[in-house]
């Protein structure tokens, strides 16, 4: 896997996938949780809803807006709404690819019956590069998607899970304890610099 460098050291690179079109806010609530976390242990966060603005121009939510009203207009035959939403939507895709692309590992919010093709598509480009996944699944366990579920396992990835959005925060942690183990991060001191214990004696 690549990394990226910076003056106080090595650091692992993420990108924070999962639904925006069907969520509030973009989901921009988790990827400003967790992000707070991760930066703990100088892991640079690419998280997409803060990045809407150098995609489309527009803040997130009139990011969205625009694209309801040019998806409405285009299945109504409007021609020109259609050259622009494919316009405004191929900028997305590519910067959002090539942010997956330049991860070590990804973290990808999957919700029970929001349908995010995005997010899937991203799983899909992960697993094919084998980027780690690591999946926040909230919902049943029977209902977590078998294809998903399968592309995670390829990636070499895990699935952390909680029934209700009440254990997301939990689940979170959960996942950031298992990256602790699994790439040896030591929490940095408040300086900048890195910790000299290492982040089981932090917790």
């Amino acid at each position: 896997m690549h990394m990226a460098k910076r003056k106080n050291g090595r650091r692992y690179v993420t990108y924070l996938a999962g639904p925006m079109q069907a969520l509030g806010w973009s989901g921009s609530g988790w990827r400003v949780y967790f992000a707070s976390l991760l930066k703990k242990y100088n892991i640079w966060v690419q998280d997409p809803v803060k990045n809407e603005s150098k995609k489309t121009g527009f803040s997130p939510t009139n990011a969205k807006k625009m694209l309801k009203t040019l998806t409405v207009l285009t299945l109504q035959g409007d021609r020109e709404a259609e050259k622009k939403f494919l316009k405004m939507m191929n900028r997305i895709e590519v910067n959002d690819f090539a942010m997956v692309d330049r991860s070590n590992f990804i973290i990808a919010q999957v919700i029970e019956d929001v349908v995010s093709i995005g997010t899937t598509a991203e799983i899909f480009r992960a697993a094919e590069r084998k980027i780690p996944i690591y999946a926040l699944y909230v919902g049943q366990s029977k209902r977590l998607s078998y294809w998903l579920l399968s592309k995670i396992i390829a990636s070499g990835g895990k699935v952390f899970t909680t029934k209700t959005m009440d254990g997301l925060q939990d689940c979170m942690k959960k996942c950031l304890r298992y990256l602790l183990d699994k790439f040896e991060l030591e929490e940095l001191e408040r300086n900048g610099k890195n910790g000299k214990h290492k982040h089981k004696n932090n917790s």
